[in-house]
This record gives structure tokens, C-alpha cells and sequence, in this order.
């Protein structure tokens, strides 16, 4: 089976419940059909390379809208059935701010504690002169969560199993340690933590984070100017051997202290940008991280996975990601042991 439709299902559910808070069979419905739709027109080849000036023109006017034909016009078409819902469901929860957002905790009980979905706590949220957020505002950090937790964080789980399965140690030494269900110490490292580090770093899903700069930036004796895009090749930095020693091998161990030298560690940690650095470090960063390690853990504790092909998959160029040529392609079978009870 390919692994990566399997994980954009998941990554997908896990959007519309934990971040929308959807309950209602014929919203969610309608989103698990609009929502890749959506992606994929945006992350499209035909919208990307429009020129910016040009696509912002198509976006805006009434008598270019028409053209059915043009990416712009389907993707103003897909998005705006999108906003719709998501727009109604921001009026209900404003309307009905004690009964909104009612999703279930990881166990499946209530969350007696107030709503956990992201949804609700935005409706709810004040600024220090307690005005609330608009709906625009509210719906465009929906947007990024989804662009941050959907199609990138399942195309991460993918090459993550593509790696596990071709490195058996590896593997091994993470089911194992979720057999035995020994957590991290307070503030420690996790071989699952590792296992998920490695994977973003082994095969980054994105080229580059690139920064628009506001004044002349010098770099390597090269001067960029003021308004241009400024970017750090994401693979070449993942991969330079001062920082990650042999980074053609996928090796978890290099995140964990026990493993590796402290100085190492840290080394490490300071050039891993997946999700980009700074001040506009990737919103969905933490949600990502934590489906990769509930979703990784799950399936393990469930079945066997072995490569279907020896070699190793060629990364292609899909939308604005890199994904796996094969989709992450396995033989899944049950446990043998009985752990997936």
C-alpha cells in the first residue's frame, strides 16, 4: 500500500476536528471533498508560475472570474465554498459560545474543561483592549493551520516510514521502546522524538522558507537588496556534513544526547529548520510535530512494515513539496505478537 493518501486522510481529520471543531455529518462531508481540492489548485504548477501582478489582477476582477478555465477561477471557486462553511461556522460558535466547539479529547471523552478545538478558543480569544477577532482573522489562521498540518505533515509521515523501513535498526529500536512504553524524561528526548527529527531532516518536505527583505542584506560577499526574497536552501542545510555527519544515513541517534556527544546534540538542533526559523517560525509547527508522533506510534503499536522495493524512493516534485516517487510504497502486516490489541 502507498502510505501517503493513508496520512493525508489521517493529517486531513485531524484539521477538521482538533483545529475546526466540525461535528455536523454534512460540513465535514463537504470539507473532506473541498479541502484537498483546495490544496491542490493552490499548490498547482498553473497558478504558481502566474506572475504575482498577473494572478492578483485574475483574482480580483468580476469579468476574468468568469473564465472557468483560468486556475484563478477555480481556485476563487473551491475557496470560496470553503469560506462559506467555515464562515457559518464562526457565526455559530460567536451565537452559542458555551455549547461550540465540543470535540473529544485523544481518549474519545468530553473535554469538560471548555472547548478544545482551535476554533472555538479563537472565537473566544480577546486582545488586551478585549475586542475579539474578526471573522476574516479567524479564518485566515484556519487557513494556515491547515496549509501547515495537512499536506506537508502527511507527505513528512510518509518519508519518515519510507526511511524506517529501509533502516530495520532503526526501526527496531522504536517499536521497541513503544512496546515498553518508556516516555522521556521531563525536558529529554524520546527515540520516537528522534525518529521524527531525523525523518524532517533526512527528507525535507519544502525547499526553502524564503524572507522578504525590508533593508540590503549581505551575504557571502553578495549584497541582496531591499524587496527581494531572501532564502535558505532547506536539503543543502539539512545535509551539510559539518552538521550532520554522513547525512545520506538515517540516524535518529544523532538527536539524542545519550547517543551523541551534547555539543553534537546541540549542533544539530541549531541547523534544523524544516519548519524555517526566527520570528516566523511555521504556525502549525507543534500540531505537526505532535500528529507525527501520535500517528507514528499508532500504527506501529498495529502492524509490520516492511519495504515493498529495495531501493530507495526518488523524491518528486508535487505542488510546492517533495514527496515520495512511489508514495511511500509498504507491505503492511498485522503484529504477530499481539500488540496491536
Amino acid at each position: 500500500m502507498p502510505v501517503r493518501p493513508a496520512m493525508e486522510r489521517i493529517t486531513l481529520e485531524v484539521i477538521m476536528r482538533v483545529v475546526f471543531g466540525i461535528e455536523d455529518a454534512r460540513r465535514l462531508g463537504a470539507l473532506r471533498a473541498l479541502l484537498p481540492r483546495l490544496m491542490r489548485i493552490a499548490g498547482s504548477a498553473a497558478l504558481v508560475r502566474v506572475p504575482p501582478n498577473v494572478r492578483e489582477r485574475a483574482l480580483a476582477s468580476p469579468l476574468l472570474l468568469r473564465a472557468g478555465a483560468l486556475p484563478t477561477t477555480r481556485y476563487v471557486r473551491v475557496r470560496d465554498e470553503v469560506d462559506a462553511i467555515l464562515y457559518v461556522e464562526i457565526a455559530r460558535r460567536r451565537a452559542e459560545p458555551d455549547t461550540a466547539g465540543g470535540s473529544a479529547d485523544a481518549d474519545g471523552s468530553a473535554d469538560a474543561g471548555g472547548p478544545s478545538d482551535v476554533l472555538s478558543q479563537l472565537v473566544a480569544a480577546r486582545d488586551e483592549d478585549g475586542a475579539a477577532l474578526t471573522g476574516r482573522e479567524i479564518r485566515d489562521e484556519l487557513m494556515t493551520l491547515l496549509v501547515a498540518g495537512y499536506e506537508t505533515t502527511a507527505t513528512s509521515l510518509a518519508w519518515t516510514f519510507e526511511r524506517l523501513v529501509r533502516t530495520p535498526g532503526a526501526m527496531a529500536a522504536l517499536v521497541a521502546e513503544l512496546d515498553a512504553g518508556t516516555p522521556a524524561a521531563r525536558g529529554g528526548t524520546s527515540y520516537l522524538d528522534a525518529v521524527v527529527k531525523e525523518g524532517m531532516r533526512a527528507r525535507p518536505v519544502v525547499l526553502g522558507a524564503p524572507r522578504l527583505l525590508d533593508d540590503t542584506a549581505k551575504i557571502g560577499g553578495y549584497e541582496i537588496p531591499a524587496g527581494w526574497y531572501l532564502s535558505a536552501s532547506i536539503p543543502l542545510v539539512l545535509t551539510d556534513p559539518e552538521v550532520f555527519p554522513e547525512p545520506e544515513r538515517f540516524r535518529p541517534e544523532r538527536f539524542l544526547p545519550g547517543a551523541t556527544s551534547p555539543e553534537a546534540v546541540a549542533r544539530a538542533n541549531r541547523s534544523w529548520l524544516p519548519f524555517g526559523g526566527g520570528r516566523r517560525y511555521c504556525a502549525g509547527a507543534q500540531l505537526a510535530l505532535l500528529e507525527m508522533r501520535v500517528v507514528l506510534a499508532e500504527v506501529l503499536r498495529r502492524v509490520t512494515l516492511t519495504a515493498a522495493r529495495p531501493e530507495a524512493e526518488k523524491r518528486r516534485l508535487k505542488n510546492v513539496t517533495l514527496v515520495p516517487g512511489e508514495s511511500g510504497l509498504v507491505v503492511a502486516r498485522p503484529r504477530e505478537d499481539g500488540a496491536s490489541g
